[in-house]
């Protein structure tokens, strides 16, 4: 098992220590468009900050759209961990696997060709359309690897274990930091 008895000793001390990790890992992904607008703020003009804000929110939705899923996958796998249920945990497990690689190969597609449509949607500036098409597009790419740590993190957090995934998204958020400055 990849963490601790959610099921045993005392409710609030066990909580928190599951539900803190938790939290971390959710600040910390939502900090990615924040730095992307702090990088492109020190080095561009309006019209790429504009893009990058209609950009990071697009993407914000769409990743929260994918937590909420990951998060039900997590209360399965944990409910079955809690019954001691090991085949009933594998085949949570499994599922949640499989449904996420379908779920990353439709939305990521999806995501590529409605760049264009969400951009008119957000009502982009017009200066701003093609530095947002272009960071939308690039963000867009990332969608496997943005859903695979959630199925990862939800398989985690179903087996007891929090911090594991907040370990994911630190290294992504140092890689996200030093590939701002690297390209910006």
């Amino acid at each position: 098992m990849a963490g601790y008895s959610l099921t045993e000793g005392r409710i609030g001390s066990t909580l928190l220590r599951f539900a803190i990790p938790f939290l971390i890992a959710n600040l910390l992904q939502s900090l990615y468009g924040a730095v992307d607008l702090f990088v492109v703020g020190q080095y561009a003009d309006s019209a790429a900050v504009s893009a990058v804000a209609v950009g990071s929110h697009v993407m914000q939705t769409v990743t929260c759209l994918v937590t909420g899923l990951a998060t039900g996958g997590t209360v399965l796998i944990g409910h079955r961990v809690g019954a001691r249920d090991e085949e009933g945990t594998a085949n949570a497990i499994g599922t949640l696997t499989v449904l996420f690689l379908i779920i990353a190969g439709i939305l990521t597609p999806v995501m590529l060709l409605s760049s264009g449509p969400w951009i008119t949607l957000m009502q982009t500036p017009a200066p701003a359309v093609h530095y947002a098409w272009q960071y939308l597009f690039a963000c867009s790419w990332g969608m496997p690897f943005i859903i695979g740590y959630k199925v990862v993190s939800a398989i985690y957090r179903g087996l007891g274990g929090s911090r594991t995934p907040v370990y994911f998204i630190a290294l992504a958020c140092v890689v996200n930091v030093a590939a701002d400055f690297l390209l910006v």
